[in-house]
């Protein structure tokens, strides 16, 4: 309801008036009641409006000559939407001949309740929406601008499908070194462990989702190791002519202690990964647990699945050291080259020193990234206005994006859903809605091929910037890990709001000289104008209005004011009150305002009894920690990575003099990492000291532990190594990579060792002992390191960029680790007894005939 001031003014008539006199107009009150006969009639007073007539015809006051004045003779009536509109969306589709459209649109967004299955949720809705297509107009179009259960399906697809391919690699390698009837008895024994695994997860609650399935692949080389050594056993027990039923109990029972301290191992290297906290703590969650429970279920089915099986299947098979010709050629080429290295043991320390410094420094060539990208449909890009722009403003600008991306990408593209104004709902798990802001928009992209997303957005970000002027744009990724953030952030934290914009302006101005940076900006945004209105409090006494008065008026006038509402149906619409567009259409427009006073009087103009002051003034301030905090903001150029232009910058923005209660942090992905970072670390710390307790445990000693711990920097070697060849960034799936990495290696020489501590006792000379060990480990060690490599491989190709880094570290560093398992430990074990003294071997005759051979 759009009133003219000029014409209430000629009635001598004020808009609280008008709003008194509607509200009293429009009310629905019980009228009492009447007793007929035995009948009680209730009486029902007219007074709702029922349309917009009604409103007009609604009399307001009376003149002085009698007539009496209505609405529609001092204002208009019309219906409308809101204006400004606060916030709304539009969705843009291409059609089957490649033109595109746009129209407005509602957006419904859905959540999964805690436990419920995202995937069958989506089959739910999509059902539903099918049942209601046929009941909606025919040119009303339901689009999912987002859709995490298809998401959810494709990922458990794909993870599966790795998961029944490494299955088959593992099986394949099994049958490549192992005679065929072990290689079939390894080959039953892993549906039985896995098996096991899903029945305890979901025991325990744990669902099938990208995670858990990922997790079950790193574990099956793990998972397999128990197995082949349990039949590796009984075949050697069976080949030296024990019983067969003795065989069966004999070979597994012997290596229960180091089978039972294998698995401990990897169970407390996996363990501490869930002292990780936030949300990528969340994320990791069903790494250890899964892992954890494949390792109890491997270890159940080697000690009583292998010995029952095995006592009907196996035929026996000697080791490498004793088998056919091949395996004597393995063999006697494995004895040379560790009696090379025990002969010559300072020259191959120093060998391996060298190599641990040459293989460790490519580390200083690897790029540190905390989430790598993954391949995802959609992105979306985030436009900023000045704080105080106008909805209408960021809609114009927001369209200008639109069109601008059409033009470039169009051909690229699905759809594009854009929202203006804040509010959207939460469309992406680890997306938050924006709150309620006139000067933000956000449009959000589907790519018709998802491998084309990436390289897509660099290409957008650049094009927004120097297209589109009047805004900030800022292009993210999804992901289903980590948040999304600003890549690179620099609070600036301090008491005194000039010098903190003198400072972000330094820190914006270092930024924009480097190469490697794009869009820079500070969120705290430009300064915005303010028209200041200091009431004179004689003038406003002497026209008999107050302060509140003048802020009543204005507000009704600029803003308008809801008097009461029409009922429509079953719809209630406002009915607002407000100036008419002609009277308040500039700034100049504020200063003819009429004010009225509360207790009735004569209008007055606003510039009477006021003084209108133009001025500048921060739009927000933001304080982080309880300090005031303007945080600058830069985004990397494509394919630059936020830890390269953060190095880039730090020096510099270190070099700035800050006053006296001025300080720098970092935020963004640097943030993350460091926070993330330290979690992992936390547990990489306790995975070792619990494994360093383990192996006191088993072996008695505080020093053959050291043997152990001495192999695992050259696991850090393969890690590296793999990154470097591969030109993988390190990250946060690489750092849990290094955490199990730590486990697996050690299960490996916790076998090999049980096996020269045998030898000890047997009175077996010590140097024999160890290349004996070694041989017997040899087709084990070989057989689970390259099960576990071979089943990596499909999660490598199928899990996408996130999990490559963790696969590369986990490859490369295993097939490194079998090498020093076989070659370095001997050597670290015998500089222990002989050299330093540390482990006592006790000498017999044959040890002593050796030494002086």
């Amino acid at each position: 309801m759009l009133y003219s001031q000029e014409r209430l003014a000629s009635f001598d008539l004020q808009p609280q008036r008008v709003a008194a006199a509607l509200r009293g107009r429009n009310v629905i009150l019980p009228g009492g009641s009447v007793a007929a006969g035995r009948q009680t009639i209730l009486l029902e007073p007219s007074g709702a409006f029922e349309d917009e007539r009604d409103v007009l015809d609604a009399p307001v006051a009376r003149t002085k000559d009698g007539r009496t004045v209505y609405v529609r003779d001092v204002a208009e009536v019309h219906r409308t939407y809101e204006t400004p509109v606060s916030d709304a969306s539009w969705v843009s589709w291409r059609d089957a001949r490649g033109g595109w459209h746009r129209t407005r649109s509602l957006a419904v967004a859905v959540q999964a309740r805690s436990g419920v299955q995202v995937a069958e949720l989506g089959h739910e809705l999509d059902a539903r929406v099918e049942e209601l297509r046929h009941r909606l107009p025919a040119d009303l179009r339901v689009v999912k601008t987002s859709d995490q259960p298809e998401l959810v399906r494709e990922k458990i697809g794909e993870f599966s499908r790795s998961l029944v391919e490494a299955v088959a690699i593992v099986i394949g390698v099994a049958l490549l070194f192992m005679e065929r009837r072990s290689a079939l008895l390894v080959a039953a024994s892993v549906p039985l462990a896995l098996a096991m695994t899903f029945g305890l997860m979901q025991l325990l609650g744990i669902d099938l989702q990208q995670v858990s399935i990922a997790s079950l692949i790193i574990a099956l080389g793990l998972l397999v190791d128990d197995p082949v050594v349990a039949a590796d056993a009984i075949n050697r027990e069976l080949a030296a002519g024990t019983p067969r039923r003795r065989a069966a109990w004999l070979g597994p029972t012997r290596l229960a202690k180091a089978i039972l301290f294998a698995t401990l191992t990897n169970v407390v290297a996996f363990a501490p990964l869930l002292l990780v906290e936030g949300s990528m703590g969340e994320f990791i969650y069903s790494l250890p647990v899964v892992v954890s429970l494949a390792l109890l279920s491997s270890r159940v089915v080697s000690m009583t699945f292998m010995p029952l099986l095995g006592m009907y299947l196996l035929r026996g098979q000697r080791g490498v050291e004793a088998g056919g010709a091949r395996s004597a050629r393995v063999a006697a080429w494995y004895r040379r080259a560790v009696d090379a290295m025990l002969r010559r043991k300072r020259r191959s320390l120093v060998a391996a020193a060298v190599f641990l410094g040459v293989g460790l420094a490519p580390a200083l060539l690897i790029r540190t990234q905390f989430f790598p990208e993954e391949d995802l449909e959609r992105f979306y890009v985030e436009v900023r206005l000045p704080e105080g722009s106008d909805v209408r403003a960021t809609h114009d600008v927001l369209e200008r994006a639109r069109t601008t991306i059409l033009a470039r990408e169009g051909e690229a593209l699905e759809q594009i859903t854009s929202f203006v104004g804040g509010g959207e709902p939460r469309w992406w798990a680890n997306v938050g809605p924006e709150p309620k802001n006139p000067a933000y928009g956000v449009l959000i992209l589907q790519a018709r091929d998802p491998a084309e997303s990436r390289p897509m957005q660099g290409r957008i970000q650049e094009t927004l910037t120097r297209s589109v002027p009047g805004a900030r744009f800022a292009v993210y990724r999804l992901s289903s890990g980590a948040p999304a953030v600003v890549p690179v952030e620099v609070r600036i934290s301090g008491p005194d709001i000039q010098v903190l914009r003198r400072l972000s302006e330094e820190a914006k101005g270092i930024f924009r000289t480097l190469p490697a940076s794009g869009e820079v900006s500070d969120d705290w945004g430009a300064e915005g104008a303010r028209l200041g209105v200091e009431v004179d409090d004689a003038r406003a006494g002497r026209a008999g209005v107050t302060h509140a008065d003048v802020a009543s008026s204005t507000t009704t006038a600029l803003s308008g004011q809801t008097v009461t509402q029409l009922r429509d149906g079953d719809r209630l619409i406002d009915i607002v009150l407000r100036l008419t567009p002609s009277e308040r259409a500039s700034t100049s427009s504020v200063r003819d305002l009429y004010v009225w006073g509360a207790e009735g009087g004569r209008a007055v103009r606003l510039d009477q009894i006021a003084a209108l002051e133009e001025s500048y003034e921060p739009q927000k301030i933001v304080r982080y920690r309880q300090e005031r905090t303007i945080t600058v903001g830069a985004s990397p150029r494509a394919g630059v990575l936020a830890s390269t232009l953060l190095g880039d910058a730090r020096p510099r923005l270190e070099a700035m003099p800050l006053p006296p209660g001025y300080h720098l942090s970092y935020g963004g992905e640097y943030e993350q990492q460091t926070e993330a970072f330290a979690g992992v670390a936390i547990a990489l710390k306790v995975s070792i000291a619990l494994i360093f307790l383990v192996l006191v445990w088993q072996f008695a000693s505080v020093f053959k532990p050291l043997v152990v711990l001495g192999a695992l920097p050259f696991g850090m070697v393969g890690a590296v190594l793999g990154l470097w060849a591969t030109r993988t960034n390190f990250g946060f799936m690489a750092f849990l990579g290094v955490t199990s990495l730590m486990g697996v290696i050690v299960s490996h020489i916790i076998v090999l060792n049980d096996f020269i501590e045998e030898a000890r006792e047997e009175g077996v000379p010590l140097r024999k002992a160890v290349v004996d060990a070694g041989l017997v480990r040899l087709r084990p060690v070989l057989t689970t390191v390259l099960a576990t490599v071979g089943g990596l491989i499909p999660l490598a190709i199928e899990g996408g960029p996130m999990w490559q880094q963790l696969v590369y570290v986990l490859v490369a560093g295993l097939l490194l680790a079998s090498f020093v398992t076989l070659g370095v430990v001997p050597l670290l074990y015998v500089v222990l007894v002989e050299d330093l003294k540390l482990v006592a071997w006790k000498p017999t005759e044959r040890d002593d005939a050796a030494a002086h051979t």
